[in-house]
């Protein structure tokens, strides 16, 4: 995806066009933890937790006010970037 991304903006960045890859981390994604955790024999999904630097899960409005922050005014000058608003996990 990030590759496909960056292909674009070279294409439509004349044009003031610009992407950007989102990544949200664990957070938003509580169904997935949810099984899981099942599967893992976990208690539940805040047991994911411990494997952020944050340590805690993402609520989805952090993910989304990430979003809605770069694809106005102040991300402007931000094309074809891969950002991770995942409490540190993929550090």
């Amino acid at each position: 995806m990030v590759g496909l991304v960056r292909a674009l903006c070279g294409r439509t960045a004349r044009n003031r066009h610009h992407g950007q890859c989102g990544e949200p981390g664990l957070g938003p994604i509580r169904l997935l933890l949810t099984e899981s955790a099942r599967l893992y024999g976990l208690p539940d999904s805040r047991s994911f937790a411990a494997q952020q630097f944050i340590e805690r899960l993402l609520d989805p409005d952090e993910v989304a006010a990430m979003l809605v922050w770069l694809a106005g005014p102040p991300g402007a000058g931000i094309t074809g970037a891969d950002l991770a608003v995942d409490g540190g996990l993929s550090v």
